[in-house]
């Protein structure tokens, strides 16, 4: 070969050389640029959900908002149920808001707190013995509950239950009381120490400074010259009490006697007959002071209702026994009250006295609703016969004070 063939051939080697070199770059350039977007592909593939598995994870954004929902949730119900609890718990520990109804326990002896606490609940006293156990150890009560028979109401607050069985140890030995017709409440109380039921003081005071919501109660007038409330409406009979009871369980079971006794039938004749029912009650206690016994009572009524029913011409009934009553007051008396007792003595006070002036039976109050139709103004009673004596005039009735032996 020629030196020029040489020198030709080599340039053009040079070229398919250098031709091949730059095809193979382009080709490594396209191979990675693909390589690259499969990556980018994947990546971007990865990031979109599955939705062809069952489950699917739900975004954390997601579940911390439920966690707190249901969380707000709990504690509202539990602030709920705490507000409804202290308000149950309030109610029953203060007697807010609960029905009014006397409920009879009894309390053995050695019962402790939790027995009476479960007593107090079975019977309806209270809602909770829980609560009253708790408020019964956080409150501190110095004293002891006792044993026996109590009169508890309902409504009561959980101190008030407290008080009424410690204040007064009731036991379980019964005594037989029996009240007279026409005594009063000063005999009563008398009577109730004796048979060692109360202390005839505080029997006094649980009438006069209590009210017991009996329906007869709503009769009853302010009247400030009266001086026992509850005088002529403590029910004679005899009764069961405990030895050492509650003298306000004592006294709410005879007026509760004396409420069923004296029928709302009986209050309405009253009222026809012209008469308020404390009016009819005080006439009915002098008939059975005057009277003693049951046949002369109608008669005797009469003398009053004619009396009252003719006040211009006789203003004073001037009735023995609102005197002697009068008198009686004055030993009573912590202080003398001149305008009290003279109220009383209807021979120096006009009409009716402040109020009854003892606790009469049935038959006195059935012949002040039935007294029997008379022209009698005047009666005089023989002290040794027991006869009595009636007269339309002031001048026959002095003609029978000599017959009656009284002059």
């Amino acid at each position: 070969m020629s030196e020029e063939q040489k020198n030709g051939q080599e340039p053009q080697q040079e070229k398919d050389s250098n031709q091949s070199n730059n095809d193979t770059q382009e080709l490594k350039d396209i191979i990675k640029k693909k390589e690259s977007f499969s990556l980018k592909l994947d990546e971007e593939l990865n990031d979109i959900p599955d939705y062809s598995k069952e489950e699917i994870s739900k975004p954390k954004f997601k579940s911390n908002t439920f966690v707190k929902v249901m969380s707000a949730l709990i504690i509202i119900g539990i602030a709920v149920l705490l507000s409804i609890t202290i308000i149950f718990a309030a109610q029953d520990i203060y007697g807010m808001g609960k029905q009014d109804r006397s409920i009879t326990i009894d309390i053995p002896e050695k019962a402790g707190v939790i027995g009476i606490a479960d007593i107090l609940e079975d019977t309806g006293v209270i809602n909770s013995s829980f609560f009253f156990k708790v408020y019964y150890k956080l409150s501190k009560q110095t004293g002891s509950m006792n044993y026996g028979r109590y009169e508890l109401n309902s409504n009561m607050s959980y101190q008030n239950i407290i008080d009424n069985l410690a204040k007064y140890s009731a036991t379980k030995e019964e005594v037989q009381v029996t009240i007279p017709e026409g005594f009063t409440i000063y005999q009563i109380a008398k009577r109730l120490q004796e048979k060692e039921v109360c202390k005839s003081s505080d029997f006094i005071s649980a009438l006069n400074k209590n009210s017991y919501g009996f329906e007869f109660e709503k009769e009853f007038t302010k009247n400030t010259l009266r001086y026992h409330k509850y005088e002529g409406y403590v029910f004679p009979e005899t009764y069961k009490f405990y030895k050492n009871d509650n003298p306000q369980n004592v006294a709410k079971k005879m007026l509760g006697e004396f409420n069923k006794r004296v029928t709302q039938e009986m209050r309405d004749k009253m009222k026809q007959m012209g008469y308020t029912f404390e009016q009819a009650m005080t006439i009915a206690s002098i008939v059975q002071k005057e009277a003693g016994k049951t046949s002369e009572m109608q008669k005797v009524a009469s003398v009053y209702h004619n009396r009252l029913s003719n006040k211009g011409v006789y203003p004073n009934l001037q009735a023995c026994p609102t005197r002697d009553y009068a008198n009686e007051l004055k030993v009573q008396m912590d202080v003398l009250n001149k305008d009290v007792i003279d109220a009383y003595n209807t021979y120096e006070a006009a009409g009716l006295p402040p109020g009854p002036i003892c606790n009469p039976g049935l038959d006195a109050i059935e012949a002040t609703l039935n007294p029997e139709k008379t022209d009698y103004y005047f009666f005089c009673t023989n002290l040794k016969t027991k006869e009595f004596y009636y007269a339309k005039t002031l001048k026959e009735h002095e003609r029978n004070i000599y017959k009656a032996g009284l002059r």
